[in-house]
């Protein structure tokens, strides 16, 4: 079970490219010109959590798995 995992609401992505230009190892702006995560599953955060606080429409929420559970970091 991964430790984290990354929920986009892309209706809500406005394009703007600041998580893909933040963390590119793990966004890309995908051909309708919204972003999307390669990975939503993920061991460990790295450059994510900084691009989800940068989201000027917070479309990217990131919760920690425990036991089963989600607990929503942000």
């Amino acid at each position: 079970m991964p430790k984290y995992v990354i929920e986009q609401v892309r209706e809500e992505c406005i394009g703007c490219g600041v998580c893909a230009g933040l963390c590119p190892d793990n966004w890309e702006m995908a051909e309708d010109g919204k972003s999307k995560a390669l990975n939503t599953e993920l061991d460990d955060l790295g450059c994510n959590m900084e691009a989800a606080q940068s989201c000027p429409v917070n479309c990217i929420h990131i919760y920690e798995m425990s036991d089963g559970e989600k607990k929503q970091l942000i």
